[in-house]
């Protein structure tokens, strides 16, 4: 199962499906597996193989996202969704060999070139399976096992131009939870980074699970991103250092100087928290993608 950009085979429209569905796979809510059915025929058995390509979920958008990529990806039509079980979750399957022997060859260091690609559509395919929306920030979740992908993914994050947190310990090992009524005992440490909510909606765009886009949106709604250019934050830096005034004083003073509102809010985050503007943001990775080229890195 060749994944070449220069295959004919493998236009950038599969491709780039083909890194959605590896975002649900790889560590998402999606799987790969074998299994078996047993026939009978003339009193005589027979275990004939099956490889099966599934995803688990209770969100119909989520589950037709993937129903329609994985079906652009093994070019074939859409298969119909399973029927609800008794907690709500609904089923995709697929069957594929050609498709399972590939995916078992896989790990990151295969799956980089085309998740590098099309990071986006992979990212997507990441945050609709594990993720949640909160004060401000959306978070991604996994575990220690998965460490190095999630330091991989936080980077991907920051290389699109968002602002993100250190990935850090969530949780304990032996918390439980529940997934309708399947009970999850943690067997290791939980990890979690987490995303600025309005660059996730700047860059990624939306998610495909309903409620949590929904918050997402919603989060937009409640407050705008505005750009600032640099220069507005190194005068209220000015303004402090030669005044000491407070920032509501700062807040007009800016407002006379520049001709536009700059709410108190903004500026007690560039005074009091050490904020920057995204401009100045920008400049950063600009200046870590230099140092990096230069060095090798």
């Amino acid at each position: 199962m060749a994944t070449n950009r220069s295959d004919p085979v493998w236009p950038r429209k599969r491709l780039s499906a083909l890194s959605y569905v590896v975002g649900v796979l790889l560590k998402g809510d999606g799987s790969v597996y074998a299994t078996s059915h047993i026939r009978v025929r003339s009193k005589a058995k027979t275990r004939s193989p099956i490889f099966r390509i599934e995803l688990k979920n209770k969100s119909t958008a989520f589950l037709n996202a993937f129903n329609l990529n994985l079906s652009i990806v093994l070019d074939r039509n859409q298969v119909r969704l399973g029927r609800q079980n008794k907690d709500g979750h609904a089923m995709v399957r697929y069957s594929s060999r050609r498709f399972y022997d590939w995916w078992k060859q896989q790990n990151l260091r295969t799956l980089r070139p085309l998740i590098e690609q099309f990071p986006v559509e992979y990212l997507r395919g990441r945050f609709d399976s594990d993720c949640n929306i909160a004060s401000g920030n959306v978070a991604l979740y996994g575990a220690e096992m998965h460490r190095e992908l999630m330091e991989f993914e936080r980077l991907l994050c920051k290389d699109l131009g968002m602002r993100v947190g250190a990935l850090h310990k969530h949780g304990r090992p032996g918390e439980i939870s529940f997934i309708g009524s399947h009970k999850i005992v943690s067997k290791q440490q939980k990890l979690v980074f987490v995303v600025n909510v309005h660059d996730f909606l700047r860059v990624i765009g939306n998610l495909n699970v309903e409620w949590r886009n929904r918050k997402l949106q919603s989060s937009f709604q409640r407050r705008g991103w505005t750009v600032w250019p640099s220069e507005l934050r190194v005068r209220a830096l000015e303004i402090q250092k030669e005044s000491n005034m407070q920032p509501k004083a700062i807040s007009s003073r800016l407002s006379g100087e520049f001709g536009r509102r700059v709410p108190v809010s903004t500026v007690y985050f560039w005074l009091r928290r050490g904020t920057i503007t995204w401009q100045e943001r920008h400049r950063e990775i600009e200046n870590q993608d230099s140092a990096s080229e230069e060095t090798g890195i």
